[in-house]
């Protein structure tokens, strides 16, 4: 036994860890676990750290972010999951950890639960608001259709367009519609729309047909809704059939149930507006000949009146009434003009009358205001109000004085305190003040070492030293 203590077999820490790497690949390749989410992490990187357990044990995980990014739906702290993945040791800690390749909520699907994570979190920020819609033009001119030229829908479209309004300018905007890199191309496309030369575009479509929750998934992608919610232009969501709903069809001004729909909401029907033309052009014919003919009577009445029929009439009475007022005027005039007179002189005699009497009172007021001692001795008025001022101007001087003097001996005073106060009074008397070469005193021996350059402050002028010995008492 002692020789077997000498020699032992042994195994370094790296064969070991290795042996049990190997083991668990071997022994767990490929399994499925059910747990909760205790901890998770997003790196920079992309890759999740989790921290699976259940009521008795936990266990590390890592998704790497080749495998992250196939996951629909967010995973959350609290979350009951069920995953796929082996397991694998990490040799620099020595521990073992779940590599998960596949990962899906316990009770419903992944595309279910990404569909309201999504939808509550860009609710919350206002993309389904009703205040952001805006109208669709009635009669537009140019449309853009974002879509696969190959696809159902940008067939059943054209053909709805071709039947009901011919002359309607449609671009196709080609991208993919399902499928790796599907969402990127057509939050691509929806862009590129604002971005065409040219006219602008009334109204861009974004459509394709029906499919699985899969084959639509596409339209359920952020960078779709936020393109949509971001475009300059109103954007008609068409996606599937009547009982698909995708988070494009919220975002969107206006959400069609079909492709064809899209094409009838977009542009009225040709033939109906033709027909309306048609109405209003004989409800025009009947109003106008109405208005010709009420225009016909009005005439023929005014054709029957005495003024057209005998126009001399009225000119002969005018001027008979005339004549008969220029009479009155010569009969009447001289009345007015000795009527005048006799007022203007009835006037000039009350005139006279008021001057006569207003003449006396003016006089009395003029004697009594020369009675005035302003107005009989204004130089002694004067020179009273000149020794006036002259008296409170020297009370102004001497007040003046006396608060300054005030004012100086407060100042003293306070200049003396401040000098009590000053620190550098002291170095007067013999004092210094030690500082390093930061200007920053130096109050422990503890703040400097031996070597350091330091300052000293004296009454006059300054030093700068070398630290050569330091005594802590």
């Amino acid at each position: 036994m002692a020789r077997k203590m000498e020699n032992p077999e042994f195994l370094t820490v790296s064969e070991l860890t290795d042996g049990i790497k190997e083991s668990l690949n071997a022994e767990y390749p490929d399994l499925w676990v059910k747990a909760e989410i205790s901890e998770i992490t997003q790196a920079a990187s992309g890759h999740y750290y989790l921290t699976l357990k259940d009521e008795h044990a936990q266990l590390a995980a890592i998704i790497w972010r080749s495998n992250a990014a196939k996951i629909r739906f967010s995973p959350e702290k609290g979350q009951e999951i069920l995953c796929r993945g082996y397991l694998d040791v990490y040799p620099q800690r020595g521990t073992y950890q779940l590599i998960i390749q596949q990962l899906q909520p316990v009770g419903q699907g992944a595309l279910q639960l990404a569909f309201r994570q999504l939808h509550e979190r860009l609710k919350s920020e206002g993309l389904f608001d009703p205040q952001f819609k805006r109208p669709i033009p009635g009669f537009p001119q140019r449309v853009a259709v974002v879509t696969s030229p190959r696809g159902a829908a940008v067939h059943d479209f054209l053909q709805v367009i071709q039947r009901r309004w011919p002359i309607l300018n449609v671009t196709i905007v080609p991208t993919k519609v399902q499928g790796p890199g599907a969402a990127d191309q057509i939050a691509e496309a929806i862009r590129l729309c604002s971005r065409l030369p040219g006219p602008s575009f009334d109204v861009v479509v974004v459509t394709r047909g029906g499919g699985s929750a899969e084959d639509l998934w596409s339209f359920n992608e952020e960078v779709v809704c936020r393109a949509i919610h971001e475009c300059t232009i109103p954007v008609i969501s068409a996606v599937g059939h009547e009982v698909d709903l995708t988070l494009s069809d919220l975002v969107a001004d206006m959400r069609a149930l079909t492709p064809t729909e899209a094409g009838e909401r977009i542009v009225p029907n040709l033939s109906d507006i033709r027909g309306q033309i048609r109405g209003f052009r004989d409800q025009m014919d009947r109003h106008a000949e109405q208005l010709i003919g009420s225009l016909h009577q009005q005439l023929e009445n005014l054709s029957s009146r005495p003024v057209l029929t005998r126009p001399l009439q009225a000119v002969h009475h005018h001027q008979s009434e005339v004549d008969r007022l220029a009479d009155q005027l010569v009969t009447v005039l001289p009345e007015r003009l000795v009527q005048t007179r006799h007022l203007l002189k009835e006037h000039r005699s009350r005139l006279y009358r008021s001057i006569h009497a207003v003449l006396p009172v003016a006089r009395l007021r003029l004697s009594e205001l020369a009675e005035h001692p302003a107005l009989r001795e204004p130089t002694r008025i004067t020179r009273t109000r000149r020794e006036h001022l002259s008296t409170l101007a020297q009370r102004l001087d001497a007040a003046r004085l006396e608060r300054l003097r005030e004012i100086r001996n407060k100042l003293e005073t306070e200049t003396a305190r401040l000098e009590a106060y000053n620190p550098l009074a002291v170095l007067s008397r013999g004092f210094s003040l030690t500082t390093n070469l930061k200007n920053v005193p130096i109050t422990d021996c503890q703040n400097v070492a031996v070597g350091d350059k330091i300052q000293t402050r004296l009454d006059r002028g300054q030093l700068v030293s070398r630290v050569e010995e330091i005594k802590s008492k």
